[in-house]
This record gives structure tokens, C-alpha cells and sequence, in this order.
């Protein structure tokens, strides 16, 4: 099977993924949205294997996957797990996004600030260590990232990336915005986060009401803790 582009990708498992519930419904087909979502009914794991470096077990690879409609830059596949939907995603040259994300998740529970609960695990062949949280959408809420929120209004002369931000979110009247962003933020600075942006934080909403929620909770916390730095380097900096 020859993917050219990431739109063949999408179009394999009908626009279909574990954060929001929209997908795209072929032509004179009766299939429904109960019987084919991924919240509620199983899917094909084939798509995440290959991701970790498993080779297909045959050429007929099944692309009814949530990870046909993931994005970011680290590998990462969707577990079905005792009936619940779980993400495992892998770290970079050192491994040591993970346990950030492990670690980031302990201190947001002690500071009280809303956040996904990580775990962690090995993956593949060669047993290197993945983060592992359950899905925080359902078939009834969608994550609705920061950088589609702040397109709602035009941004104003001399008016910040924070300001603008919160004032889209108040525009859509979206709940307790400043309390729950200056939460996240805070955690940022004290892990020293180095990757926080538009596409790795939203905003919650009902799938059937419209309604919005309010912050998503915080996640993608990896890149941080000097996770990049080899321990010498890392040393030599602070013996000088």
C-alpha cells in the first residue's frame, strides 16, 4: 500500500481519531457513526506497530487506526487496554521525554493543577522506555487546540500571544481561562518546558452541546528537564 500525502493517511481511516468526533462518511454508504468510531469500537493496531518499528505481519495492512490521524514528532501509537483507550509515546535520542512526563505529572498533582497522569513503559524490540496516559476525550468531548482557538478573533496592535489568547477564550466564553492558563504555565516554568505552543494545548468542548468546558488538561510536558543534555555537559555548566 503507497500513501503518498498525509490527506490519503486521513482519508484510510475516515478522518476518524480518539480527540474529537468528526469523521468523513464515504459516499452511498449506510455506515454509521456508533458503529465505526474508535471511542466504542475496536481498531487496528498495525498503523502503531509499524510506527515502533515492527515489520507488518503481511502487504494487507489494516489503516482503520487512530494513529493514521496523530500528529507531533515523537512515535507514538493508540492501546486499546482493559476496554480503555490509552496513547504510548517514545522519546528522543535519550529517552528521557517519559519520565518528564512521569515527573511533570507528580508535580502538577501536588500544586493541584488539572493535568493527564502518565505512567511509564517499555516498547518494541528494543524495550525503550514510552509514557503511557489514557485518553481524556470521549465519544461526548473533543480537545480543541489553542491554535484553532486563536483564530476567532483578529490579534490587535501591541496586544501579547497570552492576551490574545485569553481574549478569544472569553470571546467563546470558555470558563476559569486565566486560572487554568496561568496553572499551566506556571508548571512550564518549573520544569523548564522548552515546548510549549499553540499545538500542544487546547481547550475542552461538548460534542453535543457545543459547550466549552474550559482548559484541556495539562499535557506534553517531555521536552523539558534538560532533556536534551548529556549529564556531563549538563555538570560542566555548573562547576565553572
Amino acid at each position: 500500500m503507497h500513501i503518498n500525502t498525509t490527506s490519503e493517511l486521513l482519508i484510510k481511516c475516515m478522518g476518524l481519531s480518539l480527540s474529537d468526533a468528526y469523521w468523513v462518511k464515504p459516499e452511498n454508504t449506510d455506515l454509521a457513526w456508533e458503529t465505526i468510531n474508535f471511542f466504542d469500537n475496536d481498531f487496528s493496531d498495525d498503523v502503531g506497530n509499524i510506527l515502533f518499528g515492527e515489520k507488518p505481519a503481511s502487504d494487507s495492512i489494516n489503516m482503520m487506526s487512530p494513529d493514521c490521524s496523530s500528529d507531533g514528532w515523537l512515535k507514538k501509537k493508540w492501546e486499546i487496554i482493559d476496554g480503555k483507550r490509552w496513547l504510548v509515546k517514545g522519546g528522543s535520542n535519550f529517552f528521557q521525554e517519559p519520565f518528564n512526563e512521569v515527573i511533570a505529572s507528580k508535580i502538577a498533582a501536588r500544586l493541584g493543577i488539572d493535568y493527564v497522569t502518565y505512567s511509564i513503559g517499555f516498547e518494541g524490540r528494543n524495550q525503550s522506555p514510552v509514557c503511557i496516559c489514557e485518553d481524556f476525550c470521549d465519544g461526548s468531548t473533543e480537545l480543541i487546540s489553542a491554535s484553532a482557538v486563536n483564530k476567532v478573533l483578529p490579534i490587535v496592535h501591541n496586544e501579547s500571544k497570552y492576551e490574545h489568547f485569553v481574549r478569544c477564550c472569553e470571546f467563546l466564553n470558555i470558563p476559569n481561562i486565566t486560572k487554568s492558563l496561568d496553572e499551566m504555565l506556571t508548571l512550564d516554568f518549573i520544569i523548564a518546558n522548552q515546548d510549549r505552543h499553540m499545538g500542544n494545548f487546547g481547550v475542552m468542548r461538548n460534542t453535543d452541546t457545543l459547550e466549552y468546558m474550559g482548559l484541556a488538561p495539562v499535557f506534553d510536558c517531555g521536552t523539558s528537564l534538560r532533556y536534551d543534555t548529556p549529564v556531563g555537559i549538563y555538570r560542566s555548566r555548573f562547576e565553572c
